[in-house]
Order: C-alpha cells, then structure tokens, then sequence
C-alpha cells in the first residue's frame, strides 16, 4: 500500500543552476516565434480605449527585455470598476482575476496574514501606467506587479487557446467549483504569514489547485477564502516574481498540466520505491511552456537576482540531462531532462515537418491528455510513448522513429537506477539525493511495510544507485551527509536511515501485497558522526558492505524511516 504525498507547500520555483551553454542565437530565435497578442498603444490608438487599458510591462522581464513598452492589455473587463479582471465569456467565466497581498494586520489562526485587495485601478489613474514602476520591482506596494502579472498569465492563456493551438477556449476543469464559474486568482506582492512582526518577504511563485484549498493548504499560506486555482508571485527583497513572464509562464504550465492530466502534486509508490516522476513531468511541462510562450530558452536570469546571481540563470532548455544518471530527487532539477529533451524535439519537428510553436503546444497538451487515464501513476517512458502516439496522430509518423530515438539518448526508458561510483567534489548531481520522511504533512511520501518482522512507515530515496565491483574487491563503503530538504521543512536529525542491498539487480517493491514486501539481500544502518556544517553540527552516514563478490553488480537503495525527509550530500563511494 503507498500513500500519496500532499505537500507542506507546492509545486515551487526553485533557484537551483544547471549550467549549459548559452548561444548568439538566442534573440533569433524569440523573434522567429514570439507571440503576443497585446495590441501595442500606436496601433491601437490611446483615446480609442474603453477605460484606458494602457499598460506598460517587460515583455519577459527586466533583465531578459531590459526596455519597457507600452501594450494595451486584452480581455480587461468593462464592469468591475477599473481593476484587472477578466471580461466574462458566454459562459460566465472569467478566466483571471489580480490582487495584491496586502499587510493590514490582519490575524488568522495567531499569524499575520495577507489581505487581498486589488489596487491597480484604471478608473483611478486613468490608466494602467504607474508610477511604481520607478521603484524597480522591490516595493511591498507594488501596483505596476498587478500589471505585469495580468499581462503575462492573460499572455499565456492567449497563446494555449489560440485558435493556432485549436484545442479549447478555456482550460477544462478548473473554472468551476462547486457548481459556479470561478476565475483563476493570480495573488502578487506576496509576503509568506508571520507569526509576529510583518509579512514575511519570501522570493518564490506558486501555483495551486482548487483542490489544495479543500485540503486547507490555502489557508497555510494565509490566502483563505479564495475560490478557484490560485498562481501566487512572491515579493523578495531583490526582485518582484511578477515581473518575470519565464515564472509567470512556467507556472500556468502547472496549471496546464493538472487541467489535462487531471492529476496535480503526486508521489506514488512503483516496483523501484517511491516514484516522483509525475511531479518531475510536471516541473518539464511547465519549463517547456516558459521556453515555448517566451522564446528563450535560458529561465529564470531575472529570478536569479534574488539569490545574488544577477546576469546568470537558473535552467537552459537546450541541456543535455540524462534520465536516471541526472535524476536526484528534486522536482525541478529532474524536470530538465524532459524539457531538453522537448526542446531536442522542438527543433527536430521545426526542421522536418516545419512545426511551429502553436502545432508543437497542440502535440504537447494532447499528449496530456492522453496522460489522465494513468491517475498520475506516469512514468518518462509512458509519457513518450504518449507522445509518440499522439504524433503519429497528428500525422508526424514519418519522424517518430527519429523521436524515439532521441527519446532513447536521454534514457527515458532507462530504469530507474544509476551509477554513483565516485565523488571528487566535481560529480555535478551525482552528489545529491533527496529523501522523503513518513509525514505527510511535511511533504513525506511513503509506504507500509515492516521493519524486523514489525509494522512500519518507509520513505525511499527517488533513484536507486549500483556499482560494479571489480574482481579481487569485497568491499564497497558508502558515506552521504544527512542534511536538510531542499523543497519541504525538514529536521535531518531525525532522519532514521537504512540501506538496502542486493546483488545482480535492483531492491524490488511488490507494492500489490499489504504490507509492502521488498527483495534485498541485506539491510545495514548506518554508523553516524557528527560533523560541522555552515548551519550547525550534522551528521555524517557511513556504510561499510562487506564480504562482497568481485565481478558482480550491486544496487543499494536508502530508505527513511523517520517523520521527516531530508537530502543525501556529498556521497562518496570507496572500493576495496
């Protein structure tokens, strides 16, 4: 039996750098493709505009498209006294509604929490042009952030129901709830609850389902009372998230992916441990769509400020991320391979077939749809095989060969475990894995089994690793340091760690029996030490195999069973 994980927080735009090569034909190729649908003030004419729907924004963010220009924003309703909501369809649907985190003062459940209100208002200035936009991004009060944001999500929504996609008019399923048409809350100048004092800057974006919110995770955020699906844009101290379309675009991905799929965050237990590929899918999903909508392929340079990296960026769709050798756990790290590996199809399916942006978003979203007959039990190769099928249906069967095969290069129908033979501080991910704990609450995902014949809560690590002996060796030790989680609050001294070995071929889960049973030869804790660490004292993990046959494969799985998760640092693999 496995439990699925609901997240402390969710689906997360994290800061984590994987290098890649950045190219001059960057700007050539956002110009090939670029789509906006933003009429531009000279075309339309100013005095034209019911309400003055002037606006002025980045048109990616100000970093990537350092120079602000003037747009009228579409869509703008006429009957909700100037502020940035969506005009209603024939169905009564709005599909997006602006508003601030506000700090009043206001208390919930003993924190400070946000009070949303919408202060952008045309009917007001007249416009939507602030004078905010001197402060740079940076203020709490930000109008010109309500601004960004609906121009970018109203971009995003534009480009996934244009008529060149052909596909729909709004995005099924989440515009309902309980019966009535619900718009999607995009939340901006968000500051995270307080125990005491202010609001809480916080440098993140978010996307949440209306079903997170009948879990009361809404509420955790100090965003109660909102209907609908929520985008949230973090006010950091360096930058304003809704200033970047990249973010704004990534996250309606998310947002994308749960109305095709059906599924949203989802751990699940499969024959390898825990499976987090449905969350990585997602994460590759949504960095396709920042790469598809914005036209450039490097995310998050303007992000990037926030933690002091400024001119550099977070992830490059044209990597070159390996499934499982790159795999380590981490949502959105492990996303990279599915989003290079569009990106390779991309541009195979623009050379061949002359597939432009708009034909390769209705092969992908049709591919999600294809998807929600798993229930969010997916996988890289039930997803390409998804995608092959779809193409073919869309009558590019001529080049599914020459896809799969790229497919086959990044190791999506690879299992799930991969060589981690050595660390000399230079291994890029292989020095990484993250672990889930058996809490739920803070994010864990696990299953039953036992432990010594006893009834038992175990997380695993998400890829399990092997090495190949050589002959004349006995002898594999195995050291990681135990330290916090990278995606959800954690307490790595109450990780309570094993490591699972077997010869030949991988730890097996038979996840039909309850309890769980799992083929190992030997189960070994862990001798620990403590070692000092920037944040404090942590521990130091080591496992020393012994009596081992030289010439043979072993994989080794570690597995947690303790309430809270954490990651495996700096692995370091001896043989003798």
């Amino acid at each position: 039996m496995s439990y699925r994980s609901l997240p402390y927080s969710p689906v997360l735009l994290g800061l984590l750098l994987l290098p890649s090569a950045c190219s001059s034909s960057e700007q050539a190729l956002a110009d090939a493709w670029r789509e906006d649908k933003s009429t531009t003030a000279k075309d339309a004419g100013i005095h034209d505009l019911n309400l003055g729907h002037l606006a002025r924004v980045y048109e990616v963010d100000p970093e990537t498209t350092p120079t602000l220009k003037d747009v009228v924003l579409r869509n703008v309703a006429e009957d909700v006294g100037g502020v940035l909501t969506s005009a209603a369809d024939k169905n009564g649907v709005r599909k997006i509604r602006v508003v601030s985190c506000v700090d009043e003062g206001r208390v919930d459940q003993g924190r400070r929490v946000c009070t949303l209100k919408a202060r952008a208002n045309a009917m007001d200035n007249g416009n939507f042009v602030f004078a905010d936009l001197a402060q740079g991004g940076t203020a709490v009060d930000d109008r010109a952030a309500e601004v960004m944001a609906y121009y970018h999500v109203q971009r995003a929504y534009d480009f996934v129901t244009s008529k060149a996609v052909g596909l729909f008019d709004v995005l099924p399923a989440r515009h309902t709830q309980d019966g009535k048409a619900v718009p999607l809350t995009v939340v901006v100048n968000f500051r995270a609850p307080s125990a005491s004092g202010p609001l809480k800057r916080t440098g993140r974006a978010m996307y949440f389902p209306q079903e997170f919110g009948r879990m009361g995770m809404f509420a955790m955020e100090g965003l109660k009372g909102i209907e609908g699906d929520v985008l949230v844009f973090g006010q950091g101290n360096h930058t304003d998230f809704a200033y970047s379309g990249e973010t704004a675009y990534h996250e309606f991905g998310h947002m994308a992916f749960t109305a095709l799929t059906g599924t949203y965050f989802y751990t699940y237990a499969d024959n390898f441990g825990m499976c987090h590929l449905n969350n990585v899918i997602s994460e590759g999903i949504a960095d396709t769509f920042a790469w598809l909508i914005s036209g450039h392929r490097t995310l998050g340079e303007y992000c990037d400020i926030e933690s002091g990296k400024a001119g550099a960026y977070i992830r490059h769709a044209d990597n070159k991320a390996r499934f499982p050798k790159d795999l380590v756990g981490l949502f959105l790290r492990d996303g990279q391979v599915l989003s290079g590996a569009h990106y390779e199809a991309f541009q195979l399916l623009r050379e061949k077939a002359k597939l432009d942006q708009h034909a390769f978003a209705r092969l992908l979203m049709k591919t999600l749809m294809s998807l929600a007959k798993y229930k969010g039990k997916i996988s890289f190769a039930i997803y390409a095989d998804e995608f092959l099928s779809t193409a073919t249906s869309l009558g590019q069967g001529d080049h599914v060969k020459a896809l799969r095969a790229l497919f086959e290069a990044r190791g999506l129908y690879r299992p799930r475990a991969k060589d981690i033979t050595s660390f000399d501080g230079k291994a890029g991910v292989d020095h990484l894995l993250l672990i889930d704990g058996t809490d739920p609450m803070k994010g864990g995902a696990f299953m039953k089994t036992t432990r010594d014949g006893v009834p038992a809560s175990m997380a695993t690590t998400f890829v399990q690793s092997f090495v190949d002996l050589p002959k004349g060796n006995s002898i594999i030790e195995l050291a990681a340091t135990l330290d916090r989680h990278l995606t959800f609050p954690s307490d790595p001294s109450t990780l309570d760690v094993e490591l699972l070995l077997r010869k030949d071929g991988p730890i097996l889960y038979d996840v039909q029996q309850t309890p769980v049973t799992i083929d190992f030869d030997l189960a070994q804790k862990p001798t620990l030490a403590t070692v000092p660490s920037p944040r404090g004292s942590i521990r130091r993990a080591t496992w020393t195999l012994k009596g081992l046959q030289g010439g043979a494969r072993y994989y080794r799985h570690i597995v947690n069973y303790g309430a809270s998760g954490g990651s495996l640092r700096n692995l370091e693999v001896s043989i003798r």
